[in-house]
């Protein structure tokens, strides 16, 4: 960029600026100067789960304008909205959200301590995250906040049969996180509003839900 074309174009004024685009060439993320590593990692997972094929086609009973859509987690920009009502604390502040079951579909809610990063939310304590979804696959960004911590997921109440764990569950039901990734919890689920809950010690961080 030695004639500055691309920083103009951008209008940009800040060094480092990282600017990612969707597989469309739309801007979907951007940060500037050090730091923000772990945002910026999880919004390339993000992008490229959204930028992979399907793992496996939908049946022909399922209707595919009713999957859940990708859901972000977090309020920066108002995009990750929270299922029956519930809201955002400040930045970085702990929020203790009452323990049950979400009534609305295809919006997240949270249970017991969370707070509120911008493009994630973190648990501070024990916590649940809950979702009711129409969707085939589950996928998550998640991450840690220091060290591994380790995710329990239940599927409509009961654990996650083995023919439904998808790659990232062990026999147990649990998902293992170690780092900022994509991680699939389900896989070849039928047709059909389903309920999945995942019950998170401290630290574990929660980006996006994507689905297949």
């Amino acid at each position: 960029d030695n004639n500055y074309a691309t920083w103009t174009a951008y209008n940009n004024q800040y060094w480092p600026a990282e600017y990612l685009l969707d597989q469309e060439g739309a801007l979907a993320y951007h940060t500037f100067a050090e730091g923000n590593y772990d945002a910026t990692e999880a919004a390339v997972a993000t992008l490229l789960a959204a930028a992979a094929p399907t793992p496996s086609p939908a049946p022909p009973t399922a209707d595919p304008g009713s999957q859940t859509p990708e859901l972000y987690v977090g309020s920066d920009q108002g995009r990750g909205q929270l299922a029956d009502g519930e809201q955002y604390g400040g930045s970085g502040q702990t929020v203790n959200y009452p323990d049950k079951s979400p009534q609305a579909p295809d919006l997240p809610l949270l249970a017991e301590q969370w707070a509120d990063h911008g493009q994630y939310v973190e648990s501070t304590g024990d916590g649940h995250i809950r979702l009711r979804f129409h969707a085939q696959d589950v996928f998550i960004v998640a991450g840690p906040a220091s060290g591994p911590v380790t995710a329990t997921v239940t599927l409509d109440g009961k654990p996650v049969p083995a023919t439904l764990r998808g790659r990232d569950l062990d026999s147990n039901g649990m998902v293992h996180v170690d780092r900022n990734d994509l991680f699939q919890l389900v896989h070849g689920e039928d047709p059909g509003t389903h309920l999945i809950d995942i019950s998170v010690p401290s630290g574990f961080q929660l980006f996006t839900f994507t689905f297949g």
